[in-house]
């Protein structure tokens, strides 16, 4: 994984391991932690404009390091 936005005083994450310029935006898939954990597609455009409860706004995280997805989606049950 390459990135990662989150939503300040939420559960809602977005880990970033693919993207590509589309449309005068970014396409980006990745991992989604939020009502349910999953993998999509996803715009930067669209992660600019959610707003918080409290008026909170998405936000890069700048302590993130490239890693493993098995760092944040956990292993299936065998």
């Amino acid at each position: 994984m390459y990135a990662r936005y989150f939503l300040p005083g939420a559960r809602w994450n977005w880990y970033v391991i693919e993207g590509e310029p589309a449309d005068g935006d970014y396409l980006l898939f990745g991992f989604v932690t939020g009502i349910a954990d999953e993998f999509g597609h996803f715009r930067l455009s669209e992660l600019e404009s959610i707003t918080g409860p409290s008026g909170q706004k998405v936000d890069r995280d700048p302590n993130f390091t490239e890693g493993k997805l098995t760092n944040v989606v956990p292993a299936p049950d065998s």
